[in-house]
């Protein structure tokens, strides 16, 4: 039986209030709410719930009874009732609350404390529960509901550490905790076998060195790499094969009775390239071809033990497409993953390529198979806490996943820091929307920004709409994940707006509760962070090649404000929050550097007009950990250099172009002075190293680049590399790579370079 949701608006409810209702509690009366004999735990919480919260309501006194005459009975016991959904009757004098054996009938209370009793749940710490002599319902209410997705999971710190507040928001995906009082996580996976789970089952590291040929290979044969940033499995391999299937029974053996258990590949998009894995690709068009018939494999194996359980496995980056012939087993549910999409506009709404692209393997996943699990992306994941505004596109997303056989949506936002971008709105709004993907957006946004902001909200609001004026998905245009806040689609002037606008929020509070000052204050974070970063952070702007440098200038010279604001909210709030879980997941080098800049403050930086060659040094260079580190150098210019580890090929020293101050469309020779430190007996025919410019915003290349042979290298000294011309541009994702060469994944270092020295880079204008 489908269930139809209501649709009354809040106008609609106070009409219909107003003519007739059902008390429910009332000021200075008693009423009672009865639950079966030997209760389960749910129920026994929704009744807890119902009496919290409508005392608080009216002050009225309410009681629970066992199996008795009340006004309000509930009940888990129904047959009848969607997985999930409850039903609302109104039965003579008896208010009826029934659900399945889930959580449903607590969703019901909730749906009666927040539709009929005003209650809101906007975050852990901040709710509204309004004063009434009286908390009823229509006395003819009959309201059937179900929830558009069975597993609704917005990935969220304050979902994630606060079970009741997640619950209380009908958010039931394992990453909450909720517990049985809760209805639990029907949809936990079982043996902790979820995400990337290949190299949990098989760890490439413990099974490499002893069985090789059970994991991915290039067409030569050869291994890919003896750690797992490199490794997937052989999906051919039978003997493989074999082993997965027993580990994952002894696995699922010790945590029986879940529905969902994952085979997933590992984070990285090396698949298996053998012939027999080739062919099937070739034959499947897309790699997701030996994926599924693996996983197939696997999955009909499993059943015979465990009937019941599902078998997810990802469609993400390079088996994203669906296969030409194999299908999903019944007992196989798919699980994909929308990482590459632009999310300023709804999917099937968008120009970009990369969205219609992803449109269409949506479509032919659907088509083959019956229940999808989509893993989508809400937050930018290189800045938690710069403004990101995705907001408006959720609800066409929602819509367009329901339309497409998706049942199970697991939104991943903010998920390692307290504070982001309206993170609470957005975990707000996604429950709901997860519920019911054609609620009001435009009451619910009303509805947050005047219960978490109050006379704030006005604006708020205004910020928050012209935020989302920018980004109007041109084929120039991307909101990807990993946005680079410098980003020409915000104007530098947008940000002083929303200064003003917020520093008006604030003045609108000054005399209302905290709890009002604060979200505003934590909310003017994100501005303040966004100027701070687009000034060029602690560092400033590496270089300076303009004609006239004073505008931007007398910007970069208020840094000390941004920090002195954002640093007495970082203390207010006690606790460690992440900017950004890259380029690297921990919040300290930031903080660390805030509070250093606000010891020591900056010193007025000035610039020469009309200089036409600048020097970039080893600060302004990014290394991840795992490809390199500063070093001390006494050959480099000031002592210091980035060594580049050589057991990759990646582009492990980037140097991001926006940091940057240009006249804009300028010509620029580039070079880097870097020392190469070679091994005995390295092959003069191999790569030494490469660099060149990247456009990420774009995602093509502004200028391809050089590499250079090792034959090329004439010995352990430092030299000048010309390797590319620059159009000046300041914003957007524009930077300088350099990639260690001749790396061979069978090794775990290079086996002809000891080291690659990256001193510092060189911009010369040309005339």
């Amino acid at each position: 039986m489908k269930m139809k949701k209501s649709v009354m608006t809040c106008a609609a409810v106070a009409a219909v209030m107003a003519a007739n209702a059902f008390t429910i509690a009332e000021k200075g009366k008693t009423t009672r709410v009865s639950v079966p004999t030997n209760p389960s735990e749910r129920v026994c919480y929704a009744a807890e719930e119902l009496v919290r919260f409508s005392e608080r309501i009216t002050g009225g006194k309410v009681g629970i009874v066992t199996n008795s005459a009340a006004e309000v009975v509930l009940d888990d016991t129904a047959k009848d009732v969607p997985e999930q959904g409850f039903r609302l009757k109104v039965d003579g004098k008896v208010l009826r609350v029934t659900s399945g054996a889930d959580a449903g009938v607590l969703y019901g209370v909730y749906e009666l404390l927040e539709k009929y009793g005003g209650c809101r749940w906007y975050t852990s710490w901040m709710e509204k529960i309004p004063a009434k002599d009286v908390f009823a319902v229509p006395d003819r209410l009959n309201d059937a509901q179900e929830p558009d997705f069975r597993m609704r999971a917005p990935f969220w710190w304050d979902f994630n550490e606060h079970a009741d507040f997640a619950v209380r928001n009908r958010v039931n995906g394992e990453w909450c905790g909720p517990k049985a009082k809760h209805g639990g996580a029907p949809y936990t996976f079982a043996a902790g076998l979820g995400g990337h789970s290949f190299n949990i089952i098989c760890p490439v590291k413990e099974y490499g060195p002893i069985h090789p040929e059970w994991f991915s290979k290039d067409a030569t044969g050869a291994m890919l790499g003896k750690t797992g940033r490199y490794c997937q499995f052989c999906l051919t391999n039978p003997e493989l094969t074999a082993f997965v299937i027993s580990n994952m029974t002894a696995r699922i053996r010790k945590d029986p009775g879940k529905k969902i258990v994952g085979l997933m590949q590992n984070d990285n998009q090396h698949a298996c390239c053998c012939p027999a894995c080739a062919a099937i690709a070739k034959e499947e068009g897309s790699h997701s071809g030996p994926l599924i018939r693996f996983v197939n494999t696997v999955a009909e194996a499993l059943e015979k033990e465990f009937p019941d359980l599902k078998v997810v496995t990802f469609a993400y980056q390079y088996t994203r497409h669906p296969p030409k012939k194999t299908k999903p087993r019944h007992n196989v549910m798919v699980e994909l993953c929308s990482v590459e999409c632009d999310f300023s506009t709804p999917i099937d709404q968008s120009f970009s390529r990369v969205n219609q692209n992803f449109l269409k393997d949506l479509e032919g996943w659907a088509a083959i198979t019956d229940t999808l699990y989509v893993w989508d992306y809400a937050t930018d994941f290189s800045h938690y806490l710069a403004p990101y505004p995705n907001v408006m596109a959720q609800q066409g997303n929602y819509r367009l996943f329901k339309k497409n056989k998706v049942d199970l949506l697991f939104a991943q936002g903010s998920y390692t820091s307290c504070k982001g971008d309206f993170a609470e709105l957005k975990g707000w709004l996604q429950s709901k929307l997860m519920w019911n993907v054609n609620a009001n957006v435009q009451e619910l946004l009303e509805d947050f920004f005047d219960g978490y902001y109050g006379k704030a909200a006005p604006w708020v609001r205004t910020y928050f709409d012209a935020l989302h004026s920018y980004f109007r998905d041109t084929a120039n245009e991307s909101m990807g994940i990993g946005m680079n806040i410098c980003t020409k689609s915000f104007p530098d002037d947008f940000f002083d707006r929303a200064e003003m606008l917020w520093e008006l929020a604030a003045k609108a509070v000054a005399n209302e509760p905290e709890c009002y000052q604060k979200n505003v204050r934590y909310g003017m974070f994100d501005v303040w962070y966004a100027q701070y970063v687009r000034m060029g952070g602690s560092n400033g702007k590496a270089a300076w090649l303009m004609d006239d440098p004073s505008k931007l200038l007398a910007r970069m010279n208020r840094r000390s404000d941004y920090v002195k604001k954002m640093m007495d909210v970082k203390r207010e709030l006690g606790r460690t929050f992440h900017p950004g879980e890259w380029p690297t997941f921990k919040p300290d080098p930031f903080f660390t550097g805030l509070a250093i800049a606000e010891t020591n403050g900056f010193p007025k930086m000035t610039a020469v007009p009309g200089a036409k060659r600048a020097t970039i040094e080893e600060t302004f260079m990014r290394v991840d950990g795992h490809w390199g580190e500063t070093v001390d150098d006494p050959k480099a210019g000031d002592g210091k250099t980035k060594k580049l580890f050589t057991n990759n090929s990646e582009w492990s020293c980037w140097i991001p172009l926006d940091n940057i101050a240009v006249d804009e469309w300028k010509r620029f020779r580039v070079r880097v002075r870097v020392r190469v430190q070679l091994r005995e007996g390295a092959d003069p025919a191999k790569d030494a190293f490469a660099a060149g410019i990247y456009d990420s915003e774009a995602r093509h290349p502004v200028d391809g680049g050089k590499r250079w042979k090792i034959k090329d290298i004439t010995d352990n000294e430092y030299h000048w590399y010309d390797f590319a011309v620059w159009p000046g541009k300041m914003g957007g994702q524009q930077m300088v790579w350099i990639q260690p060469g001749g790396f061979d994944r069978t090794n775990k270092e290079n086996p002809g370079i000891e080291g690659i020295y990256v001193d510092r880079m060189e911009l010369e204008e040309i005339e």
